[in-house]
C-alpha cells in the first residue's frame, strides 16, 4: 500500500470516528432536552387538570397561551372546557402518556389517555414557549403553555 493510500485511509478513519462522536453527542443532547421539556409539559398538564377538576376556569386559563389576552379567547377556552366536562366528567387519572418535543420548529405534543368520570378519553395538548420580549430589546424563552387542546371520546373529537 502506498503512503498516499495509507494517509487517505487514516484520514477517512479519523473522519468516521469524529462523525460518530458528533452523532452520539447530538443524540445525548436531544435526549436531555426532550426529558426537560417532557417534565415541563407534564407540570403544565397537571396544573390544567387541577384547575379543570376544581372548576376554576381561571386556573385552566393560566396554563393556556393567550387566554388572558382577550375575552374572546378566554370565553372560547372556557366554553370548550365546559363541553369536555359535560361529556367526560371530572378528570380521574392518566392511563398512559406520550410527550414528544421538537427543536425546530420548537413545540411539544403531549398525548394522554385519561380516565374521566364518564369516559376514557384521549387528550392532545400542543404546547409552546413563546418568547417574552423586554423593553431593552432582549428576549428569552417564556414558560411552556398550552396552545391547543383536543379531546377524543371513542375516536370522536369533542366539538
Amino acid at each position: 500500500m502506498s503512503t498516499m493510500a495509507k494517509w487517505i485511509s487514516g484520514f477517512g478513519l479519523v473522519l468516521l470516528v469524529f462523525v460518530i462522536l458528533l452523532w452520539t453527542l447530538a443524540r445525548f443532547s436531544f435526549r436531555k432536552f426532550n426529558r426537560k421539556e417532557q417534565q415541563a409539559a407534564e407540570e403544565v398538564v397537571q396544573r390544567f387538570h387541577e384547575g379543570y377538576n376544581a372548576g376554576k376556569l381561571e386556573k385552566v386559563c393560566e396554563a393556556v397561551y393567550g387566554c388572558s389576552l382577550s375575552s374572546t379567547s378566554k370565553e372560547s377556552w372556557n366554553s370548550y372546557v365546559r363541553k369536555v366536562r359535560e361529556q367526560a366528567g371530572t378528570f380521574r387519572t392518566v392511563r398512559s402518556s406520550n410527550v414528544q418535543a421538537s427543536i425546530e420548529p420548537f413545540g411539544v405534543r403531549a398525548t394522554y389517555v385519561s380516565k374521566f368520570d364518564k369516559a376514557e378519553c384521549t387528550e392532545i395538548f400542543d404546547l409552546n414557549d413563546y418568547n417574552e420580549h423586554y423593553k431593552d430589546g432582549t428576549a428569552s424563552r417564556g414558560p411552556l403553555k398550552i396552545v391547543n387542546y383536543r379531546v377524543l371520546i371513542d375516536g370522536r373529537k369533542i366539538q
